[in-house]
């Protein structure tokens, strides 16, 4: 099994949380309101990427078991 796809992943996620962490501490609470809609699109593109890489992982593992 590769450890590839796990740290794209982990890096993907990190690196995504470290964005909203600096675009939260950067903003105003009024500007927050105005980030709404893009916090929600950037979480919905980190749950399908998440996903994405959870069933690769799986196919990979399931292809390793079989060998």
């Amino acid at each position: 099994m590769s450890l590839v796809p796990i740290l794209t992943l982990a890096t993907a996620v990190v690196a995504v949380l470290l964005l909203l962490v600096l675009v939260w501490r950067t903003q105003g609470k009024s500007a927050g309101a105005d980030l709404q809609p893009l916090l929600g699109e950037l979480r919905d593109d980190v749950r399908e990427d998440t996903a994405r890489g959870l069933e690769r992982l799986e196919r990979e593992v399931r292809t390793g078991i079989a060998e």
